[in-house]
């Protein structure tokens, strides 16, 4: 994945490495799994568990954490203390009145019936994955393709409403696939009290970012992209010039990209007293 000329000198790579990693540090452990969806598969203990809740917390995580935590946490309610064995032995039944923006209850019972069957099959969600990920072929975008393909070929009905799309989606090459990247980022990384690496064998080096709006908005600031539109060929863009920093394990500052948004600290247009405060200041085009 050969990344496209930019306008920075080898030495401004450096800095901006630097910068990124600088404000990574400041938030602990502790603070960025707080922030993260991926803090419901961290109240489960056993792989086949963390797997499951890491799947259906990704595939929730579209609009403000505070505002989705509620929802999956009812959902997984339902799964008790041993989801996987929940979907493997039986068939949950989504509470009434359950939604999340414009996912409805159908929605979510066609995925937990789906997730059900594939356990039942396969034994885990891991083994489409990795039966799709060949060796040294670049990134992941195959096995992300093959999870939602086996998820909708084990679905009870069709996956032709918005919601079922939505809770599995299409990884094509042309969206940006944010909550499968968040996904196998959650999966890959190894395991650091925010990544939990069990699907490790895949290798953090061929990750691409979750590509939400402030990766997209911020890594056009800081000169990692030149894309105006989102979509799969900025974050693969993004991910080739972060690999320049750290090339076994380019997604790893991406925290530091979206957090500075999440935080509201990175306006949208040029505020000389905004700016000045800004962590990424020294390094940034705008």
């Amino acid at each position: 994945m050969n990344p496209p000329p930019l306008r920075r000198r080898r030495a401004s790579w450096k800095r901006l490495g630097a910068e990124l990693q600088a404000f990574a540090e400041r938030f602990p452990v502790q603070a960025r799994r707080a922030s993260d969806p991926v803090q419901l598969a961290h109240e489960h203990r056993r792989p086949e568990d963390r797997e499951i809740v890491a799947y259906l917390a990704a595939m929730l995580a579209f609009g403000r954490v505070a505002s989705l935590l509620p929802k999956a946490r009812r959902l997984l309610q339902v799964l008790g203390d041993r989801p996987a064995r929940a979907l493997r032995d039986g068939r949950p039944k989504v509470p009434r009145g359950w939604t999340h923006r414009w996912i409805g209850r159908g929605d979510a019972q066609w995925l937990l019936e789906a997730v059900g069957r594939v356990l039942r099959e396969d034994g885990s969600l891991g083994a489409a994955v990795l039966a799709a990920a060949r060796p040294g072929a670049g990134d992941l975008l195959e096995p992300m393709a093959a999870l939602t393909e086996r998820l909708r070929a084990a679905a009870p009905g069709p996956a032709d409403t918005q919601g079922r799309r939505w809770l599995a989606p299409s990884a094509d090459g042309t969206g940006a696939a944010k909550r499968l990247c968040l996904l196998f980022r959650w999966m890959v990384r190894p395991a650091d009290g925010v990544d939990l690496g069990l699907w490790s064998e895949l290798g953090p080096e061929r990750l691409t970012v979750a590509l939400d709006t402030h990766v997209a908005r911020i890594g056009r600031y800081v000169g990692l992209t030149e894309r105006r539109s989102p979509g799969w060929s900025m974050a693969r863009e993004i991910t080739a010039n972060l690999a320049r920093l750290r090339p076994e394990d380019p997604t790893a500052f991406d925290f530091a990209l979206s957090h500075l948004g999440i935080m509201g600290a990175c306006p949208r247009r040029r505020r000389p007293a905004a700016c000045a405060a800004c962590d990424l200041v020294r390094v940034c085009r705008l």
